[in-house]
């Protein structure tokens, strides 16, 4: 009877541990706590007004948020290493705000298309993070 009562116990345990790591699949967002929103950026791609590559314009659509500070992660696979460069391209980017991000914020690496540019708010307020690739043509 003990021992029935024990793996009674065991079964409950290890249902209240799956229950409150999301499942069996491992944690999941918890209830009741509110979606990461969208970073409220509308985006597009230039030709280098020097031509050295394409040029990342980012806008801040928010009516009333300032992004802290906005960074890039850019990914090549073409320059033969799986290539990444990381940045902090902007800070206090206010509402209306127009950012551009070239070779020139971005250390002399030129986007070219198809690598993959990651955007997201570095301080503040937390926001999805962004990713775009960089087009064959520009996008304005």
């Amino acid at each position: 009877m003990l021992r029935s009562w024990q793996a009674i116990a065991g079964v409950v345990l290890l249902a209240v541990i799956l229950v409150s790591c999301g499942g069996a699949g491992g944690p999941s967002q918890q209830r009741g706590s509110p979606p990461v929103p969208k970073l409220p950026i509308t985006t597009a791609f230039r030709n280098s007004l020097v031509g050295k590559g394409m040029v990342l314009v980012i806008r801040n659509d928010s009516a009333d948020q300032t992004l802290p500070s906005l960074g890039v992660v850019v990914r090549s696979a073409k320059r033969g290493d799986n290539s990444e460069l990381n940045r902090q391209v902007a800070q206090d980017v206010k509402p209306g705000q127009v950012v551009e991000v070239g070779w020139a914020e971005l250390s002399g690496w030129r986007l070219e298309p198809g690598e993959s540019v990651d955007i997201w708010c570095v301080g503040g307020r937390e926001y999805e993070r962004l990713t775009l690739r960089v087009p064959a043509k520009p996008s304005n």
